[in-house]
Parts: C-alpha cells; sequence; structure tokens
C-alpha cells in the first residue's frame, strides 16, 4: 500500500512541474500580472510635488516630417507641447492653469485606467516597435524623478510594458487640454 502512495505522490508532483512549466511557456508575453513595482496612482492625487506625462510619437518618417507631442498635468498646471523633427524643435506650446481638485479627480481616474499597471515585459521602447504607427509613453514623476515609466503603441506591441486601458488613458489626458483639436500643430496628440 505505501508503494501506491509513494507512485501517486511523484506522478502529483511531475504533474504539478508539467502544469506550472506549461503555463509559463503558453502564457501571453504581455499579459498583465500583479507586480511589485505596480503603482497606485491615486497615492499621489493630494502630493503637490506629483505630475502625470503622456508622449505621443508619430510614425518613423521623414526628420522633417517627424511630429511628437507632450501632455503634463500636475496640481498647479496643464502643460502641452508639441515638436517637429526627431530632435525635438518645439511647434508650440502651451501652460494652462489647474487646482488640487482637479488634479485628484484626475488621479482617481487614471487609477480606474491602468495607468499604474505594467505588464511583465522589460523591453525598452524602440522606433521598431511599431515605425508606422504611434508610440505612447506614460510616466509618473514627483519631485522631477521618474516614479514610473511604461510604454505601448497602436500597433499593440506584445512587448509593450503599459498595462493600463490605452484608449482611455489617453482620452483623460487629452480631456485635459480643452482647445486641443481646435489647434492643427497639436494633431499627433489626437492619435
Amino acid at each position: 500500500m505505501s508503494t501506491r502512495i509513494v507512485i501517486a505522490v511523484i506522478i502529483l508532483v511531475w504533474a504539478a512541474i508539467v502544469v506550472v512549466f506549461g503555463l509559463r511557456l503558453f502564457m501571453p508575453q504581455s499579459q498583465v500580472l500583479p507586480r511589485a513595482n505596480d503603482v497606485n496612482v491615486s497615492d499621489y492625487a493630494n502630493n503637490s510635488n506629483a505630475e502625470v506625462r503622456i508622449t505621443i510619437q508619430g510614425p518613423v518618417v521623414a526628420n522633417e516630417n517627424f511630429r511628437s507631442g507632450m501632455i503634463t498635468v500636475s496640481p498647479s498646471s496643464r502643460s502641452i507641447t508639441a515638436y517637429k523633427t526627431y530632435n525635438n524643435e518645439v511647434i508650440q506650446s502651451e501652460v494652462l492653469p489647474n487646482n488640487s481638485a482637479a488634479f485628484t479627480q484626475l488621479m482617481d481616474a487614471l487609477q480606474v485606467s491602468g495607468f499604474g499597471k505594467r505588464t511583465k515585459s522589460d523591453q525598452q521602447q524602440v522606433a521598431s516597435s511599431c515605425p508606422t504607427g504611434f508610440r505612447y509613453t506614460y510616466e509618473l514623476r514627483e519631485n522631477g524623478n521618474v516614479v514610473l515609466q511604461t510604454w505601448e503603441t497602436s500597433c499593440n506591441t506584445p512587448r509593450a510594458t503599459f498595462g493600463g486601458n490605452v484608449g482611455l488613458t489617453n482620452q483623460l489626458f487629452r480631456a485635459q487640454i480643452p482647445a486641443l483639436n481646435q489647434t492643427p500643430n497639436y494633431s499627433v496628440l489626437l492619435q
């Protein structure tokens, strides 16, 4: 009888090992998993030294045709900047006032959108990740230091590090700049 128990235990252990390794092999690379370095964005909602940022880069094209843009929001201001060329020459920039209540609402909404979630990928963003589409970089900063930086593309690159809802997150940032869609220089930020 004890031999049967030993054999059964050995079979169960082997089955468990096969299942664990099988799941690791076939799990999608960018699946969102809880990580110790995920950030609760709402924790920064009342921090006067915090800011969030989205940077959008357009498709890889000739230097003179390349466009990118950035929206940064803090408790005291909202800024938008449009760039041309790969050297980030400023085309247009604008700073609008903000207040703590509005910033808190944005941070809570970003928490819901998954802004602070990372995928298990550690891939660095490169232009080749989506050369004909758009690349999005998301940042949370405190006192000028990067607390969180993730990225995604319009090509839904499987190696991207952003684990949240791209459409919702981008819309929340765009909504911070009321005249965004009325200014041609900011068109890259509408992507």
